[in-house]
């Protein structure tokens, strides 16, 4: 679910007064999408960013230490970065003069388009811009086609429109010759005016969004790749869109890959807008036609853009993780760095041998997915995520301030809320014959246990013992704490903290009084982009104990949909869906590349193939499944997920809608008075001034 606000999932589930607000923004030109940008200066200082300064991005991202006197230590200056991951931009070599007088330039070439405004912005964090420049605008054949003189500048951001659009722009010059500070580089942030425009209201006519889970093989979800589709309709009743309207302030610029970015949303308590994106999409195709009042614009995620172009090796790989592999593709794809993610799982899958014949971005990317049973997507910021079997959602790192040597810690994080039996601990607890030792394997269930004894009266002394769970940032909206129930042991008195993607706390949750074993704690304020939750305990239930947690992980949103929320509902058989007797192939080279023989590994249930009858499921040969450990591994793992009768039902709803429903959620559905929960495969949202929906989902048992 993306996160949203309790007041936009309170007002998005309305039965009756529920108004859903539609926005569509397209990015016409940008420096960061159009590979034509070139940038050139009069020269550069021993750290600087020319190219940056088309990218959208005015804002500087911090305060830049520079070696021209102005650094002063703890005035919050930091050192410029050499990674080029922060935001600095162009720092001219030459500085002004004691008057601010300066003599530098720098320029802009693309391919020929119109100009609407002119912009050049300075740097923010250090209140520094230029004062004094001239613009200089020329076409494809270098002839002038404009100069604007500016003088006493007095802003970081100077943005002025043109009383005339120029059509046919190939370059933009700018010469700054005063600077706002004496002695000091030219520092200028953006210079690249992008054309964007935002079309809602009567200007937006309908979205139609469509996302689905690929399948892999025709039968398995797991190891899937998808893209993503959008089709938009835009008021085209005063011939704006048309290709061939010359006045139009888009002519020529009805291209394919143009960025385009919707939203759906509601309206708050406040008056302020809260919106959910849908993706960020490329367009595909444009559509006018003078007969009808609309145009229309298709797009696909940055996914089916890794269809174009093709990975190619120039030698073999020996022992490559999947990790590396998948690294190595998306760089090569020229994908940048901030508009992808990979999961760490992937590290723990290495591949013998890797020597690819020529296939696209996107193929070698679906097989690293299907290798290792995960997903690869597109998720509503534009981001690649290419996730292992283990949904980035439930990863976590533990930490705690003290524990035991028999303690599990690693558990608390894992779902499961019961310990497996009644551990024996050397606090005088323990009685001959009512009392277990503990497990060593893993699946003996444990959980945290302190170092710590509480005092006669069940109280901690500080520092309080306290465990950390870390993660990818989310919202949260409820917790759950366990002790350890075989004991009957729980923590009376305890704090949460939760905090925030900037690692500041954000709220505080103080629980007095507790008597239950396993406790919910609601965190109303449902904050979106969480990053790190605290428990400390204060006081236990029992005195001269240790603190014992058993869980301690929230509790993801599971969306409710009642019968008043969908129009038409089926629940169809997919047999596909249940499988009793799995293949994998295992297609081993030796250390030249040459193919060995192949080797077919089999599990099965024998009780099920006898009680039923053989459902076989052939997972689709894969060139990174090169091990028989391998194929053992996701054979394992196929059996287990799919040796289960209730799968074979899934959903087909139609129904009212929710634009933060993303593909994997989870929902919740009463049927047949019971509640069964589905993961969302297959989502299609249109919008035309209302909302509706639907969906597929995939039997969860």
């Amino acid at each position: 679910m993306y996160p949203v606000t309790n007041e936009f999932q309170e007002k998005i589930k309305r039965k009756f007064d529920r108004r859903v607000f539609g926005r569509v923004i397209i990015d016409y030109t940008s420096g960061e999408m159009d590979q034509s940008v070139e940038v050139s200066t009069s020269g550069n200082a021993n750290i600087s960013y020319p190219n940056q300064v088309t990218d959208g991005i005015s804002s500087i991202s911090a305060k830049f230490a520079s070696l021209d006197g102005s650094w002063k230590l703890g005035d919050g200056y930091r050192l410029a970065p050499t990674d080029g991951k922060s935001q600095m931009g162009w720092w001219s070599d030459a500085l002004s003069n004691s008057d601010g007088s300066i003599s530098v330039w720098i320029a802009v070439n693309f391919q020929p388009r119109p100009i609407h405004s002119l912009k050049l912005s300075g740097d923010d964090k250090r209140g520094e811009y230029p004062v004094d420049f001239d613009i200089i605008l020329k076409n494809e054949k270098g002839e002038t086609l404009f100069i604007d003189t500016i003088r006493d500048n007095n802003k970081v951001h100077c943005v002025k429109p043109l009383d005339e659009v120029f059509t046919q722009v190939a370059s933009i010059e700018y010469k700054i010759k005063c600077w706002s500070h004496p002695h000091r580089q030219a520092k200028i942030s953006e210079i690249f005016t992008n054309i964007q425009e935002i079309y809602e209201d009567k200007d937006l006519i309908s979205i139609d969004l469509l996302e689905e889970v690929g399948i892999t093989g025709g039968t398995v979800y797991e190891g899937s790749i998808s893209s993503n589709e959008i089709r938009v309709r835009l008021n085209n009743i005063d011939g704006k869109f048309h290709e061939g309207n010359k006045q139009s302030p888009l002519y020529q610029l009805f291209k394919p890959d143009r960025r385009i970015r919707a939203e759906l949303g509601v309206q708050l308590d406040s008056g302020l807008k809260e919106f959910a994106p849908l993706g960020v999409f490329w367009s595909k195709q444009w559509k006018s036609d003078s007969k009808k009042i609309y145009a229309e614009v298709v797009g696909r995620d940055m996914l089916d853009k890794l269809m174009e172009t093709d990975f190619k090796m120039e030698s073999p790989l020996r022992n490559i993780s999947l990790y590396d592999l998948a690294l190595m593709v998306l760089k090569d794809a020229d994908i940048p760095e901030k508009y992808y993610w990979i999961d760490n799982e992937l590290k723990d899958y290495i591949v013998p041998y890797v020597y690819l014949e020529d296939k696209s971005h996107r193929e070698v990317l679906r097989m690293i997915t299907e290798a290792c049973l995960g997903r690869t997507y597109c998720d509503r910021q534009g981001v690649i995520r290419v996730e292992g079997s283990i949904e980035a959602s439930k990863q976590f790192e533990v930490e705690v301030s003290e524990r035991i040597n028999i303690s599990k810690e690693y558990q608390i994080v894992d779902e499961i809320e019961e310990a497996s039996g009644k551990t024996a601990s050397l606090d005088g607890s323990w009685k001959l014959g009512e009392y277990e030792l503990v497990g060593k394997d893993d699946d003996y269930q444990l959980g945290w246990w302190g170092n710590q004894l509480s005092n006669s009266q069940g109280l901690f002394s500080s520092p309080y013992p306290k465990a950390t769970i870390s993660f990818l940032p989310k919202s949260i909206s409820q917790l759950l704490v366990a002790g350890d129930g075989k004991r009957t042991e729980y923590p009376v008195d305890y704090n949460v903290y939760i905090y925030n993607s900037d690692d500041d706390l954000i709220i505080t949750k103080e629980i007095r009084g507790n008597d239950q074993i396993a406790s919910q704690v609601k965190v109303l304020e449902n904050p979106t982009d969480v990053i790190k939750v605290e428990l400390e305990i204060l006081k236990w239930s029992h005195p001269n104990r240790q603190a014992k947690i058993v869980e301690f992980i929230d509790m993801p949103f599971e969306l409710d949909i009642t019968k008043a929320d969908y129009f038409k509902k089926q629940n169809p058989s997919n047999e596909r869906s249940f499988a009793n007797y799995i293949e994998v192939i295992a297609s081993p080279l030796d250390g030249n590349g040459e193919e060995l023989d192949e080797v077919l590994v089999m599990v099965k249930d024998e009780e099920s193939i006898k009680n039923d009858k053989q459902y076989t499921l052939a997972f689709p040969k894969n060139y990174f499944i090169q091990t028989k450990e391998a194929a053992q591994d996701i054979a394992n793992r196929l059996l287990e997920k799919y040796n289960n009768p209730a799968v074979i039902r899934e959903l087909k709803l139609d129904w009212r809608g929710n634009p933060a429903l993303e593909l994997n959620d989870i929902i919740s559905i009463e049927e047949y008075e019971e509640i069964n929960k589905y993961r969302v495969i297959k989502n299609d949202i249109k919008y035309t001034g209302g909302l509706k929906a639907s969906l597929q989902g995939r039997r969860l048992t």
